[in-house]
């Protein structure tokens, strides 16, 4: 009789680890999606992706997968002003710069011939558009103040729109010689 209740808890501790191991694999979770596995390229790891690789199982070759990248946009520099004088308080302004397709810019800007208390700021604007691109807005998004004791100034900026433009502005009675260049990357 001992030896039939031990069967009886024996018995029903197996089916409780079976039923938990059983449980624990349906609520594994699912793999992540890998585009290189998907062979029929249609956002789906399924059965026709498993049928695609067996129909190719044994054959060897270069190991190199094809990747065509579009419309990458090659990195371009961009001379915005050159050796540009502004005097007595003027400003000078660029031609709007089509920006589409990049992510980054590094921006270079020098103002030379700055003496103390001469400033010269430079602003840059963007215009955005609306979805369709009926309205497009113009507005201020970075600015600066080159003194003769900081009259130099490189960083690197997200690109704010489809287009930048820049002005310089000498303050007060400033007069100076402008350098403004940026280089549009991704």
């Amino acid at each position: 009789m001992k030896m039939s209740h031990l069967r009886i808890v024996y018995t029903a501790l197996n089916v409780a680890l079976f039923i938990s191991i059983l449980f624990i694999g349906i609520t594994a979770s699912q793999p992540s999606y890998d585009p290189w596995l998907d062979n029929t390229d249609d956002g789906y790891g399924g059965i026709d992706d498993i049928v695609a690789t067996a129909e190719h199982f044994g054959a060897s070759g270069d190991p190199a997968k094809l990747c065509n990248i579009t419309n990458w946009p090659m990195g371009t520099q961009v001379p915005v002003f050159y050796a540009r004088e502004i005097t007595n308080g003027g400003s000078v302004g660029s031609a709007w710069c089509p920006t589409n397709g990049f992510k980054y810019m590094v921006l270079l800007i020098r103002a030379d011939g700055l003496t103390t208390g001469e400033e010269v700021e430079i602003t840059m604007s963007s215009r955005i558009y609306n979805d369709d691109h009926t309205l497009m807005a113009g507005i201020n998004v970075w600015s600066i103040t080159l003194t003769s004791t900081m009259s130099e100034y490189n960083t690197v900026l997200f690109v704010p729109g489809e287009q930048v433009g820049f002005g310089a502005d000498a303050l007060g009675s400033t007069t100076c010689i402008v350098y403004a260049s940026f280089y549009l990357t991704w």
